[in-house]
């Protein structure tokens, strides 16, 4: 709990560099040219330029490509189920999601980053402040859209329609010194297993599914209930649920406020653990 919370006084500390730090990624479709926003998302940066270093992303494929939203990629099993060991806070920022934004994949989950991220083929505005914004392409949009062109699905769920593959990601320039890293054990994570539906009502954030071990089906949360709050934050969006989220702890019980049949119910949710 102490390295989770030490990411709130690295955010307050002064950056080592003026300059974002800037990768070269070389895909079979061409190069992308990222730069990296450090100010707004120094832990996350600074665990992608390591992987980086480390050559972690050469050779991986991106699984998920779909069509007017995004590529997916960075997971080291190259299906969407692999993550590394350790989880990232989120670094929740106003940098918008737009075409060729880097952003940090995660399940509903706010704190569950780590190596998977994805690239905007367009304006994705729901997932903004919901999602780490970290990077943005500033040469090779055109390769995002051949990307898009050749490789994405019309819809999610499918592999994507040809190979793409990064190369390899090489730093380019980053701080002499990055910050400490700072991560979470998957232990400490809150698994609530709510997933909202992607069509958002002016009323709330309706749930879609329940994941059958998280802490909301056990609670008694239905899938078609529109979350008005999470405690005593008022949900409208996917920003303002991953908002309320992030002080939630594992086994610590947290009031949902649903509308149910257009009866305002609250549920008691403890939420589980994502390293069950």
């Amino acid at each position: 709990m102490t390295r989770f919370l030490a990411v709130l006084l690295l955010l307050s500390t002064p950056l080592l560099a003026e300059d974002n730090p800037v990768v070269s990624m070389e895909t079979n479709f061409g190069t992308l040219k990222i730069e990296l926003y450090m100010k707004d998302a120094p832990n996350t940066v600074t665990s992608f330029l390591t992987l980086c270093d480390r050559k972690f992303y050469d050779g991986l494929k991106f699984h998920r490509i779909i069509k007017k939203f995004m590529a997916q990629g960075g997971d080291p099993q190259q299906t969407g189920g692999k993550e590394l060991e350790y989880k990232l806070p989120a670094e929740l920022n106003a940098r918008k999601h737009v075409k060729g934004t880097l952003s940090m994949a995660r399940t509903f989950e706010p704190n569950s980053g780590g190596s998977q991220f994805f690239l905007c083929f367009t304006d994705v505005p729901m997932l903004d402040n919901a999602y780490t914004v970290f990077g943005q392409v500033t040469e090779g949009l055109d390769v995002l859209t051949k990307i898009e062109a050749e490789a994405a699905t019309a819809r999610d769920g499918m592999p994507p329609l040809v190979e793409v593959k990064i190369v390899t990601a090489k730093v380019v320039s980053k701080p002499e010194k990055l910050p400490e890293l700072v991560t979470i054990k998957p232990e400490e994570i809150p698994f609530i297993g709510v997933i909202p539906s992607p069509k958002q009502t002016t009323d709330g954030l309706t749930i879609g599914q329940l994941h059958p071990e998280g802490g909301g089906k056990a609670s008694g949360l239905q899938p078609g209930d529109i979350i008005n709050k999470v405690g005593d934050v008022a949900v409208k969006s996917l920003a303002d649920y991953a908002k309320a989220l992030l002080p939630v702890r594992p086994g610590k019980a947290v009031t949902f406020t649903v509308m149910r049949k257009g009866a305002e119910t609250k549920v008691e949710v403890t939420p589980g653990s994502m390293g069950k």
